[in-house]
């Protein structure tokens, strides 16, 4: 199981523990390597909180986070997820884009460009070529605030699956 989750504009990444039957967080591009558990979500999520809060108190949210997400073609996976979180967070600023120039061009979609990778705080891609596309043409800029969600090219725009799998992956406080 992979998922985010984001508070103050910091980056929990969980995993479950198969041998303590715990949920475990670690704070992404964090070198003090701060982290968090708990035996059920509520449990984890209520201590993410508690450590960020504890541990980074200066974090504030003056400025809004900048979120990327990018697909193959910015038509079913990103655009959902940047058109839902847009409605379900407004006060976090989404867009998204795709990696295949031609098909972006093609279908007068956004490409992904350097200039949206600068601007985004942390970027989400669907698959891990999409992170190697990005490391290989940024020459690893990026990849301290690039995750991958692990969601396949299988879904149609706005689907409920799709939506369904996206708030597994990543949860916004």
């Amino acid at each position: 199981m992979r998922k985010y989750l984001i508070y103050k504009k910091l980056v929990g990444l969980v995993k479950w523990t198969e041998d303590d039957q715990v949920l475990q967080g670690t704070l992404q591009n964090i070198n003090e390597g701060v982290s968090f558990e708990g035996n059920t979500f509520e449990e984890l999520k209520k201590d993410f909180i508690n450590v960020i809060d504890d541990n980074f108190p200066s974090n504030k949210d003056e400025v809004k986070l900048k979120i990327l997400f990018v697909c193959s073609a910015n038509k079913q996976r990103s655009k959902t997820a940047e058109e839902y979180f847009s409605k379900e967070h407004p006060e976090i600023e989404f867009k998204s884009a795709g990696t295949n120039i031609k098909l972006c061009r093609k279908h007068g979609v956004t490409e992904l460009t350097e200039e949206l990778m600068e601007w985004a705080d942390y970027v989400f891609v669907m698959e891990e070529n999409h992170k190697e596309l990005i490391e290989k043409h940024g020459k690893g800029m990026y990849s301290t605030k690039t995750f991958i969600l692990g969601i396949p090219d299988l879904y149609l725009y706005y689907s409920k699956g799709l939506i369904e799998v996206l708030k597994r992956r990543i949860t916004f406080y």
